[in-house]
């Protein structure tokens, strides 16, 4: 891991700070201006916890946002970044996707059910955009592939804070024409409800109490390859891509009860 060393001036006057961290965020040397993340002001620093199961990616990360921002919290599993989300009332949270415990998903869905709306930024090395759309979908605001530039955090963190979404340059488009392809393929949930077969219901109603398709099967007397040609059917009818998604569908709709 590349060292950070205190900011100098170039000619015009500015400060900069020059970071690497080597494998994690490539591009090796690089200067990144001070006055490009969200200073707030020298007495109130915006507040942050982040989040990783790699004790060395956690410390660059500390050494390169502690500059500007405020550490309130450093943790290294899911568990432990909603404990700490509830003790400290951070502006926003940075956290590694895939963690002991909980994931960085599954924490925001934690902290979200007990109304904690802090801002979550979601660091990975997963570059498939089908996770940056997932991720989009749970409320996520902000997705940055692990292996961009360290400046790139510090500008999502700042475009975050400011209230809108970041997506990884490296995936920006793929992830709008998706989205985009989602957005005009999807069918309203009412419409959907409303064109249920009996089957499907049944179907949707297991897998929403934790069945995998193998027990469906087993419970409705049919194949498993039924069962997951109408689960499939009634994903794509919805524009959903993760069983996740499904399953909250049917809790809100009232899908679950018998």
């Amino acid at each position: 891991m590349g060292d950070f060393h205190q900011p100098r001036s170039n000619p015009q006057g500015k400060q900069y700070l020059r970071c690497s961290l080597g494998s994690y965020f490539p591009g090796t040397t690089q200067l990144v201006a001070r006055n490009s993340v969200p200073l707030g002001s020298l007495l109130k620093r915006n507040r942050l916890i982040i989040a990783d199961d790699h004790p060395i990616f956690l410390g660059g990360l500390e050494r390169l946002l502690s500059h500007d921002y405020e550490i309130v919290a450093q943790v290294n599993s899911g568990r432990e970044l909603v404990d700490a989300a509830r003790v400290h009332q951070a502006d926003a949270i940075v956290a590694d996707y895939q963690m002991p415990d909980l994931t960085g998903l599954e924490a925001l869905a934690a902290l979200r059910a007990v109304g904690i709306d802090t801002k979550v930024i979601i660091i990975t090395m997963f570059e498939d955009v089908e996770y940056a759309l997932d991720a989009a979908r749970q409320g996520v605001d902000g997705f940055v592939l692990k292996r961009s530039a360290a400046s790139e955090l510090l500008q999502a963190l700042q475009v975050v804070l400011e209230g809108d979404r970041w997506i990884s340059p490296a995936i920006r488009d793929q992830f709008e024409d998706r989205e985009l392809e989602i957005n005009s393929a999807r069918e309203s949930e009412d419409t959907v409800i409303h064109s249920l077969s009996m089957r499907q219901r049944e179907i949707i109603r297991h897998i929403s109490k934790g069945d995998i398709a193998k027990q469906v099967a087993s419970r409705l007397g049919i194949s498993r390859k039924t069962v997951e040609y109408h689960k499939y059917k009634v994903m794509r009818r919805l524009g959903y891509t993760s069983s996740a998604e499904l399953i909250r569908f049917a809790v809100r709709r009232g899908l679950d009860q018998d």
